[in-house]
């Protein structure tokens, strides 16, 4: 092969191998860019999904609620016609009578007119027992709540009403004690239980026992 040939063959062959290498430089990036677009497109998807279930699953938890208020709205209206009937309730329950002094079942017996479980319509979790008075000579309040608020199926924390004592009355009111405390939302779960289903009670159905509202 003559010089100049040479030379020839040598300057095409470096383009070449410019070329081929450009190419694979290229090819390589645009594979990585593809691989990236399919990775930020998979994790859309997936977050879109997730988005998807939360609200669908906040769609069932305010049916519910706004089902189950339309329930007790009704129910409300028609144990509002007989007397004493939540107080009748609790007393069927042996261990909510047990917690029961003299002026709680005088006021219970005499004052209440309804308890209520209201439910968060972000999450079953969340709920508030409610009880609602007449007009009476032991406090001013007319409703008393007890609020509870659970993560990962434990209790983390509580809010309650202050209760407005009046003050002839102080001097009879027991100071609450540390079992008391300690029994609480034992307490406030049975009578949860007793709302969702308060005629099994009254009626004295023998299906209902101390163990059952324990389970």
């Amino acid at each position: 092969m003559g010089r100049k040939h040479l030379t020839k063959y040598l300057f095409f062959k470096m383009i070449w191998n410019y070329l081929f290498d450009d190419d694979s430089y290229f090819v390589n990036k645009r594979l990585k860019l593809c691989s990236m677009q399919k990775s930020l497109l998979n994790q859309q998807k997936y977050d879109k999904t997730l988005w998807e279930e939360k609200i669908a699953r906040a769609k069932i938890n305010q049916s519910f609620v706004d089902k189950l208020t339309v329930h007790c709205r009704n129910r409300k209206e028609q144990i509002a016609r007989l007397s004493g009937f939540w107080f009748n309730v609790i007393k069927a329950d042996l261990n909510l009578v047990s917690q029961l002094n003299k002026t709680d079942s005088e006021i219970l017996e005499n004052h209440l007119t309804s308890i209520e479980v209201v439910y968060d319509a972000d999450s079953k979790l969340k709920f508030s027992i409610i009880f609602d008075f007449i007009k009476n000579e032991y406090f001013s309040n007319d409703r008393i709540f007890k609020r509870f608020n659970f993560r990962d199926g434990v209790l983390i924390s509580t809010e309650s009403t202050c209760i407005n004592w009046k003050k002839e009355i102080l001097n009879i009111v027991p100071e609450e004690s540390d079992e008391e405390d300690y029994n609480t939302f034992e307490i406030e779960d049975t009578l949860e239980k007793l709302w969702i289903d308060p005629l099994k009670y009254v009626q004295g159905d023998d299906d209902v026992t101390e163990d059952e509202v324990e389970d």
